[in-house]
């Protein structure tokens, strides 16, 4: 099974609070959601990346070495993708308008 697109929003969700239950606060899903997504990247990485407990998920050596890798890297890539669709779209009348005509 390939990762969700979603994972690298969970696993930092999760890797931040140290519980699942935070990151589906975080992201308006359930627990058992966050939980799944990690685990197709674990399967293709071939590494454990967080402990799983009750009440809380600890990362592992490689959950921490990916986490440092990849810490703060989605705010940055979200808002340079809503800037650049702002820029290239404006809404007009209701309608996108990308100025193609």
């Amino acid at each position: 099974m390939a990762p969700s697109r979603n994972w690298p929003r969970s696993f930092e969700a999760a890797a931040g609070h140290q519980r699942f239950i935070g990151a589906a606060d975080d992201l308006d899903v359930s627990q058992a959601a966050v939980s799944r997504q990690g685990r197709p990247p674990e399967g293709h990485a071939g590494k454990k990346l967080s402990n799983r407990l009750p009440g809380q998920a600890s990362l592992t050596e490689a959950g921490r070495r990916l986490n440092v890798n990849f810490a703060g890297r989605l705010a940055p890539l979200e808002r340079k993708f809503a800037n650049d669709l702002n820029s290239s779209a404006s809404l007009v009348g209701g309608r996108c308008n990308t100025g193609i005509p």
